[in-house]
């Protein structure tokens, strides 16, 4: 894999596209804020914070971190030749660390360039994991809100969202699929001719290779399962939080959390989903019949356990690793 003769990355200063993006995430947060604070007694919710047992709010933490071994072992299972378990590690911490501080948008630039410059693949390989990773993320999504619509107190509201999001996941499913048998026949094209054609014909030529793992039912099986795995951790650290806050521990109500959450996240959000988490954490709350300002401190609490897993590891691997030291930004 040290072998792999990358070209340096060219960035181009970002368009007014860019600007117009980050201003709309940030307005969808400004709308879930609001949602929080109408009718919320902030005086109860500093309260509830207060008297949390701190204790249970550290395991909470310590079992999300239990979430990037399933990811790790998943992508292994992904990745045809797959870098050694330490750089896969440094990949994905520093990967979810630009997810979460910079969004989706800058998250992605940060992840091809770790998965091209510490993995060892090419833009290709970079761009079909990513693809199988939008895939499986997806298909788990699709696995908790069905299983909160079948067996949680779901509002209507959550049962059409999550059909419509069946089909966009059904739809991307098919176009990977797709891409993926078809390695063959797009390679064969980008032969004809040259030009920019080409260059993108075997570009998809690359990305179809990639996608192997979509053609092996056990490995794509086996991800799955790690996937599942991965975002059930969350519904554990929810039910961690709940134990702090002297809330019955309700797996219903954990699961209906996770479930919001994860349909609240389809569109990209503010780095770090802070307001959008919040707000779909405490409206699933407050459907199994906690109080508002109880569902707000646990959707906080819940949020920070996530970003304890999500962010701290990905920084510490900045400060001890330092990824960029071998390769030319």
């Amino acid at each position: 894999m040290s072998g792999v003769s990358v070209p340096p990355i060219k960035v181009k200063r970002p368009g007014w596209g860019v600007a117009v993006a980050w201003i709309a995430v940030w307005i969808v947060a400004g709308f879930g804020l609001a949602w929080l604070a109408r009718g919320v007694d902030w005086a109860q919710v500093r309260s509830a914070l207060a008297t949390a047992d701190f204790a249970w709010v550290l395991v909470a933490c310590a079992v999300s971190q239990l979430a990037l071994p399933l990811w790790i072992m998943a992508w292994r299972a992904l990745i045809p030749d797959p870098p050694p378990p330490g750089r896969l590690l440094e990949v994905q911490t520093v990967m979810l660390a630009g997810i979460q501080t910079l969004s989706i948008l800058g998250g992605g630039v940060v992840a091809v360039f770790m998965l091209v410059r510490r993995a060892g693949l090419g833009y290709g390989g970079a761009v079909s994991i990513l693809a199988l990773d939008q895939v499986l993320t997806g298909l788990t999504k699709v696995v908790l809100v069905g299983a909160a619509v079948s067996f949680s107190p779901a509002p209507a509201s959550m049962r059409s969202a999550g059909l419509a999001f069946v089909a966009a996941v059904t739809a991307l499913c098919c176009a990977v699929l797709a891409l993926s048998y078809s390695r063959g026949f797009v390679s064969r094209l980008s032969t004809v001719g040259g030009g920019p054609r080409a260059r993108l014909l075997t570009g998809a030529g690359d990305v179809a290779r990639g996608l192997a793992a979509a053609r092996t039912p056990g490995r794509f099986g086996f991800a799955l399962v790690c996937y599942i795995a991965r975002r059930s951790i969350e519904g554990v650290a929810g039910l961690c939080v709940m134990r702090a806050c002297g809330v019955p521990v309700s797996w219903e109500a954990a699961l209906l959390a996770v479930a919001a959450v994860s349909l609240s996240t389809v569109v990209p959000g503010p780095p770090g989903n802070l307001g959008v988490y919040e707000a779909a954490a405490t409206f699933a709350y407050a459907q199994t019949g906690v109080t508002p300002e109880k569902a707000l401190a646990l959707a906080i609490l819940q949020h920070v356990a996530f970003l304890s897993a999500a962010v701290l590891p990905g920084y510490v691997t900045l400060i001890v690793r330092r990824p960029w030291r071998s390769a030319a930004a």
